[in-house]
C-alpha cells in the first residue's frame, strides 16, 4: 500500500492509498509514525498502523465524552458503537478507562442517584434512571438503600409538597383541585402511590393524618 495525499483535519488526517481509498486516522499517530506522501507499506504493517490510530481515535472520543459529563460504562459503549468503532476496539478502550479511573459504575451511579434525588426524584424514578444507563440490577439497588439512608423519600417528597403549594399559594382554585394538582406533581416524580396520598392528605389537613389510602 502506497500512501498518494495525505491531509490533516484538526485531530485526524485523512489518508488516500494510490487506489484512491480514503481512510481516517489519528493526527497523533500519523506523526508518530511520521506518515507522509509516496511512503509504502505491507499489508500487514498497514493493517497495524490502522488499528493502533483506531485505539487512538477511540480513546479520545472517549474522553471527549467525558469532558462534558461523567458517563456509565454501558452508556459510553454504546455512544463509541454510533461513532462506528468496533465492538473489541471499544471494549479494549473501556477497559484502559476503567485501569485509569476514568470510568466508575460505582461512582457514578452514587453521583447521578444524588443528583435526582436533590431534583425531589423518588426511588423508583431513581432506580429506572439508573437502569436506563445500563447499570447492573445489584449496584442500582445498593446505590439507593444507601441513597435513602442519606436522604429518605419522606423527606424529600415534603419539601416538594411545600414548594409546590407555595407556589399554588395565590391559586383560587377548590381544595379538591389543589389536592389533585399536588398529587400529580409527586407522582410524575415517581414516589410511590400509597405514599403521595397520604402525605397529600396530611399536608391538606394541616398536618393531621389523612385518609386511609393503600399503598400500590
Amino acid at each position: 500500500m502506497r500512501i498518494a495525499a495525505l491531509r490533516h483535519k484538526g485531530s485526524t488526517c485523512l489518508l488516500t492509498d494510490a487506489a484512491g481509498v480514503q481512510r481516517e486516522l489519528s493526527g497523533e499517530i500519523a506523526m508518530k509514525h511520521c506518515l507522509r506522501e509516496g511512503m509504502e507499506f505491507s499489508d500487514a504493517d498497514f493493517a497495524e498502523l490502522l488499528a493502533e490510530s483506531d485505539a487512538r481515535r477511540c480513546f479520545e472520543a472517549a474522553t471527549r465524552l467525558l469532558e462534558t459529563r461523567q458517563h456509565s460504562r454501558s452508556e459510553l459503549g454504546v455512544k463509541l458503537a454510533q461513532r462506528k468503532f468496533d465492538r473489541r476496539v471499544v471494549a479494549a478502550t473501556l477497559a484502559e478507562l476503567e485501569r485509569l479511573g476514568l470510568v466508575d459504575d460505582r461512582i457514578f451511579a452514587e453521583a447521578y442517584a444524588s443528583e435526582l434525588a436533590g431534583k425531589g426524584q423518588g426511588n423508583w424514578k431513581i432506580k429506572q434512571a439508573l437502569h436506563k444507563k445500563g447499570l447492573e440490577q445489584e449496584l442500582v439497588t445498593e446505590t439507593v438503600a444507601t441513597l435513602t439512608v442519606d436522604s429518605d423519600e419522606d423527606s424529600r417528597m415534603e419539601d416538594l409538597l411545600r414548594r409546590k403549594l407555595a407556589a399554588l399559594g395565590r391559586s383560587k382554585d377548590p381544595p379538591e383541585k389543589i389536592r389533585e394538582k399536588l398529587v400529580r406533581h409527586l407522582a410524575a416524580k415517581g414516589f410511590p402511590a400509597g405514599m403521595v396520598y397520604r402525605k397529600v392528605a396530611q399536608f391538606i389537613a394541616g398536618g393531621q393524618d389523612g385518609e386511609d389510602f393503600p399503598e400500590t
